[in-house]
């Protein structure tokens, strides 16, 4: 099953992805993926991270400064993070971006894994019906977090997960 997790920029995508993983863990469930990190100076965003949801080990994937600027280390390292998680049951993916959708990226590693593990990917609403398309063949389900809250799209995971 593939939940694809919905919500603009800024709406609690990655904060939901670290505490749902820390959450499914704790109840043990064999998990494990990325997350993409924002840092800011005087409040503007500047770069991006790819962080190992297991290790806690980040690495940088995208300065913004003039125009993004992808670092190929910051993507050897997701492709290097989602290759290992093949192992465990339930894959995050945060965030399945424009160059993701594009087949660019660490695209090609998401959508093998897709093929045979539950996954729980974010994806900007604007993405959402291409990433639906993308991974058509496995069920898959659209959950907002402007519709819906954190918590309420955690339980409906969880009961689908934890049958």
């Amino acid at each position: 099953m593939i939940f694809l997790i919905t919500g603009p920029k800024n709406s609690g995508k990655t904060l939901f992805t670290k505490n749902f993983y820390a959450e499914l863990t704790e109840l043990g469930v064999s998990a494990a993926g990325i997350a993409t990190e924002a840092d800011f100076i005087d409040g503007k965003k500047t770069l991006y991270r790819v962080l190992s949801l297991r290790t806690g080990k980040s690495v940088k994937l995208l300065e913004i400064n003039n125009g993004p600027q992808p670092d190929r280390a910051g993507f050897d390292f997701a492709d290097q993070v989602l290759g290992k998680a093949q192992n465990f049951r339930v894959i995050f993916v945060d965030e399945f971006g424009p160059l993701e959708a594009a087949g660019g990226g660490y695209a090609g590693r998401v959508l093998a894994l897709s093929r045979n593990h539950d996954m729980i990917i974010t994806v900007r609403p604007s993405l959402a019906e291409q990433a639906r398309e993308i991974f058509a063949h496995a069920q898959c389900e659209i959950l907002s977090l402007e519709s819906s809250g954190a918590r309420e799209i955690a339980e409906r995971i969880k009961k689908c997960l934890l049958k």
